[in-house]
């Protein structure tokens, strides 16, 4: 929640891609929540990525050769191709410190 509220204070942006609304639903959230969770980063900060056919491609290739859940390729391949670092306590994402800058929360703070 810390580095929330500093990357809310800050120019820092948000990349949110059709998959986070996808998770997020599956956490249980309703549209609603979703929409009150987006709507507390100004609106410069939030940045919708899409994910193209030749992303999930290579996504598919590297969920495979990791070994990790196609999901967390997904994320680790939009994090590259937006220039972001992919902030994420999930151990599967440190098999993909070779595509990705992978940082945990408090490494931000």
């Amino acid at each position: 929640m810390l580095l929330i509220t500093k990357t809310l204070a800050s120019d820092d942006e948000f990349i949110v891609a059709h998959l986070h609304l996808k998770e997020f639903k599956n956490a249980g959230l309703t549209n609603q929540e979703i929409a009150m969770l987006l709507n507390i980063a100004k609106p410069r900060q939030l940045l919708h990525a899409h994910l193209y056919p030749h992303q999930l491609s290579e996504a598919r290739a590297l969920a495979s050769r990791a070994v990790v859940p196609l999901g967390d390729a997904i994320h680790a391949i939009l994090a590259r191709d937006n220039d972001a670092i992919l902030v994420s306590r999930d151990v599967h994402f440190q098999k993909l410190r070779h595509v990705v800058e992978v940082r945990r929360p408090d490494e931000l703070l």
